[in-house]
């Protein structure tokens, strides 16, 4: 399991006349933190999860996200019963967090996720009203899309799972190897093309009950594959994403580590999704 912070022994509580007392802070199993980076099937997840902690799991949003991790990191009772926070947050709330915590996510190859966020924005504009009103208004092409250089437009196609596992807003290279590192200490990831294995491994690592079946959501049926895409926007994508490549390299070798770690035969992971309904 990803390594975890150790947390004060001691938090304090007011009891009904508020006045301040001391309890034993919980010692139990991680706090779960989501990090849902769009098109990484992290709806999917977000699912999974629920039915792993039916009354332990908050979603979180940029308005409320500090105010929900603080309020559970130190209200005695919700430091017990919430298990998991999802969202779409970047790497660093643990930060406000006072309890053991792990992180977990998912990463998609980078041009994969790329052409399925744009397909995406045109079904579901409410998404990001801006961006899939400048895309709707100018009539704008996946080439189009994935070239401009509007910050709006970059945050979705430029090096989006870097920022988000590095925690810099604006990733260079050497944002890259703080984003490996942040991997090596607090991170148990899954690898979205492998989706029923990434299920396995978090069932293995985290305690999970068994997973029966999963409904997957938000999976265009209808887009073009990669392989009808021409070679100039996959070139610029892969441009605009090169820290990404690289990182999903990385994480694909840790996770088929991970997996041969836990279940060397594979008898076990082959029962698994042999099992497994969707």
């Amino acid at each position: 399991m990803a390594k975890v912070k150790r947390t004060p022994r001691k938090i304090q509580r007011r009891n009904k006349k508020k006045k301040f007392i001391k309890v034993k802070k919980y010692k139990g199993i991680p706090l779960i933190l989501l990090l849902h980076i769009p098109k990484t099937a992290g709806t999917t997840m977000h699912g999974i999860i629920e039915e792993q902690y039916p009354s332990g799991i908050v979603g979180v949003n940029k308005g409320n996200l500090l105010e929900v991790i603080k309020e559970v990191s130190t209200d005695y009772y919700n430091s017990i019963t919430i298990r998991c926070i999802y969202g779409h947050f970047n790497y660093g709330v643990h930060k406000y967090v006072t309890r053991p915590f792990t992180y977990i996510s998912l990463l998609r190859d980078p041009v994969e996720r790329v052409i399925s966020e744009y397909y995406f924005l045109l079904r579901n504009p409410k998404h990001d009203p801006y961006v899939a009103n400048e895309i709707k208004m100018k009539n704008m092409s996946l080439l189009d899309y994935v070239s401009s250089t509007d910050k709006a437009f970059l945050f979705r196609t430029s090096n989006m799972q870097t920022r988000f596992i590095s925690g810099k807003p604006f990733p260079q290279l050497k944002d890259f190897m703080i984003a490996k590192n942040n991997i090596k200490k607090h991170f148990l990831l899954g690898i979205t093309e492998r989706f029923n294995e990434s299920l396995f491994l978090f069932q293995k690592k985290l305690g999970w009950k068994p997973i029966h079946s999963y409904k997957s959501i938000f999976v265009a049926k209808d887009r073009p594959m990669k392989l009808e895409i021409s070679m100039k926007v996959l070139n610029v994508i892969r441009e605009k994403n090169n820290l990404d490549l690289l990182l999903y390299e990385h994480a694909k070798k840790i996770f088929q580590e991970q997996l041969e770690s836990l279940d060397p035969s594979g008898r076990e992971l082959k029962q698994f999704i042999k099992n497994l309904k969707k």
